[in-house]
């Protein structure tokens, strides 16, 4: 049985215009005369307001509806309209588990809302998201969303962009069951500025402090994931909201908007990373000062495993809040589990020892891993940008003790000949490798002390010198070392040259970002080896950006490539239209997955383009493509 859409439309329209309940009486015999399948066939075509617009029709019909369309009817979004306008009503029931509540900023909007889902008997919610709300009377939104949570079967809870302050432990007991917890305000801060706006709006606001002193100290929660705002803690907030989360799972402490108050030495009393673990001692994944959100992260807080204990993942994206000497004797003692760690925008912090000589937040903890042999037995992703340590040969050290790495990102002057071949004898597993330019470079990173900078400028090997032991080592790591690389991703290099481009054939991923030593004839030469049948030349991805060498030969090579699956080109100036057209009308080829990003392509190519790989296969500004 074949189901058009426009028959369906049709249906619904006969039905909308017909006004007699004896036509809808028979219609409903549509409900127990066709099966469950053809019926979710049916509804699954006809968008949101059309299923709205059918369940109005009859109560006969309002019941069975979400039956067959749950996947669209599960979800209800409030906008400013949606409260006015009454049929959408109709969307609501048992049936729906998620609700978006959308730029509601106006007075009451948001307590209003939550009376209608409770009108229409809203018991089953199971997700909840505030975006760029406000709400006006926080005692009242409480008590609205414990009477919305009477089964307990709200488990997510989120604020986006909101803009006002929330009492986060009085919130978090008005929902037993509450799993993920979700808070990014605009106003955390408590700017001056702010705070007087916040409190000429509302009075119930501006005592919301108060409000939490009601709320027993030894109350628990099930939370698992929770992401909030690191400047919790500047006024103490952070730490009795942990107390609430002992099983949690996933933490999340993103910085927001005010970033000017990120140093610790303004607060009275900085973050410490280990109290947070020890307050919540099941949180495998630990995030600092981003906004990352990794969705793998939310469904293992889901799904609520039962956890051996220790830390899996420790990210931040820079030290505000806290000095980075919390930062190795934290992953010290987690080396038994930590299986992912990246650390970004690290400043050298120096310390004086005992007896008098400064060491960085590496080095001062050298000794110690050496003494006990400490080892990173279960990492298997180690990131590293923009980092400054001190002497380049620490890194090569740190390497060395973590022998099972899989996946490898460095930048600015860690990318140096000593640390490529510490990865090429150590890391054996290692099947990704990420290698860009940096912010700092070798010779003028601020973090180098003085004796190294000393040193450097009394060396007599030249920049030249040193990049060529830098590819040296990389070619190295390539055809000698890693032979299980899957992946490789170049971004900004200049010793990168053609030379590299005919080691890669063994890999199945490579992206070649902004790369101003590759030449046109070095593209050439490598796309045309493509085409070999060999097994070992088994690239099937390929990205270029940022690059100007796609020349028609080079189009018509990968063409004829016999293991290239997704072809990649942003940024790479004017595609000649015989490479292109070979791609579109070759049917021999393997090439699933075409994009073009702010690329100049004809008109008539770029049609035929998206009508074989689709519309989003061509993208950016309309002076790269006309519309």
């Amino acid at each position: 049985m074949i189901i058009r859409k426009k028959d369906i439309n049709s249906t619904v329209d006969i039905v909308h215009k017909n006004n007699s309940y004896n036509r809808v009486i028979q219609l409903n015999d549509l409900f127990t005369v066709l099966p469950y399948e053809v019926l979710c066939s049916i509804f699954s075509h006809l968008s949101w307001g059309d299923l709205v617009l059918c369940m109005s029709i009859h109560p006969t019909w309002a019941s069975y509806i979400p039956l067959y369309a749950k996947n669209k009817l599960s979800t209800f979004e409030f906008q400013t309209d949606t409260l006015q306008f009454q049929q959408c009503r109709m969307g609501l029931g048992s049936h729906v588990e998620n609700v978006i509540m959308h730029q509601l900023i106006d007075a009451n909007c948001v307590n209003k809302a939550l009376e209608i889902l409770l009108e229409q008997k809203c018991y089953n919610i199971k997700k909840l998201k505030l975006s760029e709300c406000r709400i006006s009377h926080l005692e009242k939104f409480i008590s609205l969303l414990r009477q919305l949570d009477r089964h307990e079967t709200l488990t997510e809870l989120t604020f986006e962009l909101h803009r006002d302050q929330i009492p986060y432990r009085h919130i978090a007991s008005a929902c037993p069951n509450l799993t993920h917890f979700s808070c990014d305000l605009e106003d955390i801060t408590y700017e001056p500025k702010l705070q007087y706006q916040q409190q000429s709006l509302s009075k119930a606001t501006a005592n919301i402090p108060n409000i939490n002193h009601f709320i027993p100290m030894t109350m628990t929660t099930h939370i698992t994931y929770l992401s909030v705002n690191i400047l919790l803690q500047r006024d103490n907030r952070l730490y009795p909201l942990l107390q609430m989360c002992p099983q949690l799972h996933c933490l999340v402490l993103g910085y927001g908007f005010f970033v000017h108050d990120g140093d610790p030495d303004r607060w009275l009393k900085p973050l410490d990373l280990n109290m947070v673990l020890q307050i919540c001692p099941r949180i495998a994944y630990f995030q600092c000062n981003s906004w990352e959100n990794n969705p793998a992260w939310i469904m293992h807080a889901k799904k609520n495993q039962q956890q051996m204990g220790g830390l899996r993942e420790f990210i931040t994206d820079h030290v505000g809040m806290y000095d980075s000497q919390q930062i190795m004797p934290l992953l010290i003692e987690h080396r038994k589990t930590l299986q992912v760690i990246k650390l970004g925008s690290i400043r050298q912090q120096r310390q004086r020892m005992n007896n008098g000589v400064e060491e960085s937040w590496l080095h001062s903890v050298e000794q110690e891993m050496e003494e006990n042999d400490v080892y990173f037995d279960q990492l298997h992703t180690l990131v590293l940008k923009n980092i400054e340590i001190g002497e380049e040969d620490l890194m090569a050290r740190f390497i060395r003790r973590c022998p099972n790495l899989q996946e490898i990102s460095l930048d600015g002057w860690l990318v140096n000949a000593q640390v490529l071949n510490v990865i090429t004898t150590t890391c054996s597993y290692l099947r990704r490798l990420e290698l860009k330019k940096g912010s700092n470079t070798m010779a003028t990173t601020t973090g180098v002390n003085n004796k190294s900078a000393s040193l450097a400028a009394s060396s007599t090997t030249t920049e030249e010198d040193s990049e060529r032991r830098i590819l040296h080592s990389l070619v190295n790591l390539i055809t000698h070392g890693c032979m299980v690389l899957q992946s490789i991703r170049l971004l900004g290099l200049k010793f990168i040259n053609d030379t590299i481009l005919m080691t890669l054939f063994g890999l199945q991923k490579v992206e070649l970002i902004d790369l101003p030593n590759i030449s046109t004839f070095g593209m050439e030469q490598f796309t045309s080896r493509m085409k070999n049948r060999n097994q070992k030349m088994s690239i099937r991805t390929l990205v270029v950006k940022d690059m100007r060498v796609i020349t028609g030969d080079v189009l018509i090579a990968l063409n004829r490539s016999h293991t290239l699956h997704t072809l990649q080109l942003c940024r790479c100036g004017i595609l000649p239209d015989v490479g292109l057209l070979d791609l579109i009308t070759n049917n021999n080829n393997r090439l699933q997955t075409l994009c073009i990003d702010c690329c100049t392509v004809s008109y008539d190519i770029g049609i035929q383009i998206r009508k074989k790989f689709g519309q989003e296969s061509i993208r950016g500004l309309p002076d790269y493509w006309p519309e």
